[in-house]
């Protein structure tokens, strides 16, 4: 339940490490998914960035239950460090604690994005361990009733706040499987403008934001990005659990999915 990382990510890595080897090891690479994570495999599928021969992927589901939310459950110990997490009975963790151990509700602690999520078990996968198992979701949207049932000038209230917090520190695009464009369309590391560079080379690298973390740029920044991911974002939400300042990004990716779907 403490494996919240999305390996996935290694893929990604190793295509690149790979590329500038002039002997690449083409053995295929070994890796362990999760349901949320298989669906970044089907996504570098689809678009070619990886083919499946290259991948070996054993696949893991999640029956019924899912990854820790590590905020929530700090929020629960109150202050006490977890030891060990387990899997208790179909609807609790057992985490010991110094002071022994403690059962709590898996509804409690449970990562927003296994709340909503209705394929628990890998899409893509040459072995998989445990059961293939899905939950009965009401509302896969539920998260973002909150904010939706806000005025429209409430609603912006409250982008602005978050948005106004974010110090561009590119965690979210770094650690997005999705995300593996070698020059970001927002943030051009790679063209270096010197006094020497021609007229129409600079055209074609258009410059779209500044380096500084100020509000416009910042919207620009979420909102560009959100809408690369439209169709593409496979909701394993580690975006929102590496920002440092708890932007929810996941809103963005989902209320452009729900869109998608209702239209």
């Amino acid at each position: 339940p403490t494996c919240v990382y999305n390996l996935t990510l290694f893929l990604r890595d190793e295509k690149r490490k790979k590329a500038k080897e002039k002997e690449p090891d083409e053995r295929p690479v070994g890796i362990v998914v999760k349901g949320c994570d298989s669906r970044a495999i089907n996504v570098l599928l689809q678009e070619e960035f990886i083919k499946r021969e290259d991948v070996y992927v054993l696949g893991i589901s999640c029956e019924n239950t899912g990854v820790l939310d590590e905020k929530k459950l700090a929020k629960k110990l109150k202050g006490k460090k977890a030891k060990k997490v387990e899997f208790g009975a179909k609807d609790d963790f057992v985490v010991t604690t110094e002071d022994g151990k403690i059962k709590i509700a898996a509804q409690e602690v449970l990562s927003e994005r296994c709340l909503e999520c209705k394929a628990h078990f890998p899409v893509v996968y040459d072995v998989l361990i445990g059961e293939k198992t899905k939950r009965a979701v009401e509302n896969p949207f539920k998260s973002l009733e909150k904010i939706e049932s806000l005025p429209p000038k409430e609603r912006w209230k409250f982008w602005k706040e978050q948005i106004d917090k974010c110090i561009r520190c590119y965690a979210c695009r770094s650690v997005c499987p999705m995300c593996y464009c070698d020059e970001c369309v927002v943030d051009t590391i790679n063209f270096v403008v010197t006094p020497d560079t021609p007229a129409e080379e600079k055209a074609q690298k258009i410059k779209w934001l500044e380096k500084s973390p100020v509000s416009s740029e910042n919207f620009v920044y979420h909102f560009v990005r959100a809408i690369h991911l439209a169709g593409r974002c496979i909701d394993c939400g580690e975006c929102e659990r590496v920002c440092p300042l708890n932007i929810p990004i996941r809103f963005l990716n989902k209320k452009l999915e729900k869109e998608a779907k209702e239209l």
